[in-house]
């Protein structure tokens, strides 16, 4: 089922309670719908991302465009990927809409679920937006690339999987038949 808010941000160090911008790759950004990590994963198709166990992680770091302190929900800030380069909407024909950019992008943003403001804590559920998308970014399943999509694209762009399960189930009616009538 599509969920908007299904990420937390786990760092490194279990005495971090907040997110801190910085250029060492201390978080990991664990989607809860599969208990794992984003990171860097080589594809065919798509954007080079995917799954990891976040316990022998810390794939992430965060930035932003200028101040210090905590992120915040609401503030804008750039993602840079372990092994990949800094996550940015992109056009693209297989895979979600997401490219690797030499230079951050600041085009990312948590939102919390219920509207709160203020710091982001870590371990908290949070919706991963991005402004240029316009949309959050979430897991669901797909043909092609990693399953990410837009939330706006839940249940699209997985007709293979359909098709896959349909053919399951057509076996399975036909091994009933082969049963009955030998």
């Amino acid at each position: 089922m599509a969920n908007e808010f299904d990420w937390i941000v786990v760092p490194d160090k279990e005495s971090v309670k907040t997110i801190k911008p910085g250029t060492a790759y201390t978080y990991d950004l664990v989607n809860m719908t599969i208990s794992e990590a984003l990171c860097y994963q080589k594809r065919d198709f798509g954007i080079n991302l995917g799954f990891t166990d976040p316990g022998e992680s810390s794939n992430i770091r965060f930035l932003r465009k200028s101040g210090t302190g905590d992120i915040k929900y609401g503030e804008m800030f750039a993602i840079g990927v372990r092994a990949g380069r800094w996550l940015y909407y992109q056009k693209r024909d297989f895979g979600p809409n997401l490219g690797w950019s030499e230079l951050p992008k600041f085009e990312w943003r948590f939102d919390a679920e219920d509207g709160r403001t203020g710091t982001v804590s870590v371990i908290e559920l949070v919706g991963l937006y991005n402004s240029v998308e316009k949309d959050t970014l979430m897991y669901e399943r797909r043909d092609w690339g990693v399953n990410l999509k837009w939330f706006k694209d839940a249940g699209k762009h997985d007709s293979f999987g359909d098709l896959k399960e349909v053919a399951n189930r057509i076996k399975s009616i036909k091994e009933g038949f082969s049963d009955w009538f030998g």
